[in-house]
């Protein structure tokens, strides 16, 4: 099946996505011409080891994937370093702001947050997006706060604290060197990366696809 997903813009650093979509690159292939593999090859040598999930709270598909990455990343070894990052790219001011708050809000949650609390976090921040709830709205961060049971006072010293700057600059940079164009996109050992497109919308197989490339680092 073709699956639309939110895409993002070439990156460039400290800017927002746009909201495309498109039908999936799957289309027919004759004989003439080579199957595709299901991933992109790319060179991110400083993430060897390293399994990123990159999302984008504004995207129905990372609604679709996201909860079912934070399921998965507790089965991977302990020697493979797993982790979900909040895209901040190319794009339009008012886009920018937005993904630098859901930033600010998502990292915070995380310094504090269990797996399952920031499980949690994560399902409400979905849910306030999917009714509408503006990333500017305060109550719909404390909802998320509260709906996770983290301590809102430190959760708010936390989306001022100085290491946002820098986690921040990291997710843009990220999205710089991987050139995505798509959320979600998972990033493997810094040589591959999966979006839902390259299996078709096949949610099993995506995870299948990504378990497979994972064990490369194991035995790699």
């Amino acid at each position: 099946m073709n699956i639309s997903r939110r895409h993002i813009a070439k990156a460039m650093v400290f800017a927002a996505s746009s909201c495309l979509v498109h039908r999936s690159y799957a289309q027919t292939e004759t004989a003439e011409k080579p199957v595709p593999k299901p991933y992109r090859d790319v060179s991110v040598p400083a993430d060897k080891g390293h399994i990123i999930f990159f999302f984008d709270f504004l995207c129905p598909f990372c609604a679709k994937y996201h909860p079912s990455f934070m399921r998965w990343a507790p089965t991977v070894p302990k020697s493979i370093r797993v982790s979900s990052v909040p895209v901040v790219n190319a794009g339009n001011a008012a886009t920018m702001r937005d993904q630098i708050i859901a930033a600010r809000c998502f990292f915070a949650a995380k310094e504090l947050a269990t797996p399952d609390q920031l499980n949690r976090f994560v399902s409400a921040v979905y849910i306030n997006v999917s009714n509408g709830v503006p990333f500017s709205s305060q109550s719909g961060w404390i909802t998320a706060v509260q709906s996770a049971g983290l301590d809102l006072g430190k959760f708010g010293k936390g989306i001022s604290a100085s290491s946002q700057l820098g986690s921040i600059r990291d997710s843009a940079k990220q999205v710089a060197l991987y050139m995505l164009d798509a959320t979600p996109s998972v990033a493997i050992d810094g040589k591959y990366v999966v979006t839902p497109d390259n299996v078709g919308g096949n949610q099993e197989y995506f995870f299948t696809l990504i378990n497979g490339l994972a064990s490369k680092i194991l035995v790699g």
